[in-house]
């Protein structure tokens, strides 16, 4: 599973507004709030809670599996609690009032819904935990469970969401077989999809 946030800088056409409120872009945008967010999930308790421990933990885009193409140099931000809140603090982000939630300079707490798809107990599950690992940092995390129809118009036609936590399939292990994921003006690529500039 991929989970991922809504960088799209481009309005609703009819609405005129943005997909993301401004605040919540900005955020998003950030290298160092992504950063924390990886850094805030404790992958080896959702191996043993999830998967029963029939999974390997991954911190990185392509694993140990894909051979030749993984790079084992490629840095790393796996689960380290203070990181994640001192590399939250870098985007901007502490808690200001001591309510436990962070909030940014302007006061705007740190609230985002993540949509996942119903009918997929893991993933459903996988969602709460990470859920439960943000708020530990000061990210309230809402999980919204959407029918899987309904979530792909959001990610695909509407851009309407802010986070997702969802599955892409059917690519190998080569990174060229992920090119429609992975460069940034290909339909695919979720979190900014045909961006005209990287």
């Amino acid at each position: 599973d991929l989970l991922w946030f809504n960088q799209n800088t481009n309005v609703n056409r009819i609405s005129g507004q943005p997909f993301v409120p401004p605040h919540k872009l900005a955020w998003f945008r950030k290298a160092a709030f992504r950063q924390a967010v990886s850094c805030a999930i404790n992958r080896e308790r959702l191996v043993r809670e999830v998967h029963a421990g029939g999974a390997v933990p991954c911190e990185t885009y392509l694993g140990k599996e894909s051979g030749r193409w993984h790079n084992p140099d490629v840095p790393r931000f796996g689960f380290d609690r203070e990181r994640a809140r001192g590399l939250l603090a870098q985007a901007g982000l502490q808690d200001r009032d001591g309510d436990g939630i962070a909030e940014d300079a302007a006061g705007q707490p740190c609230e985002i819904t993540l949509q996942t798809n119903t009918g997929n107990p893991i993933r459903e599950k996988t969602a709460r935990l990470i859920a439960d690992d943000l708020r530990q940092i000061g990210i309230r995390l809402m999980v919204e469970l959407v029918p899987f129809k309904e979530l792909e118009r959001r990610i695909n036609e509407e851009f309407n969401y802010e986070g997702v936590l969802i599955g892409l399939s059917g690519a190998g292990t080569d990174p060229a077989s992920h090119l429609n994921v992975l460069k940034s003006d290909q339909p695919l690529h979720q979190w900014f999809p045909n961006q005209a500039q990287p």
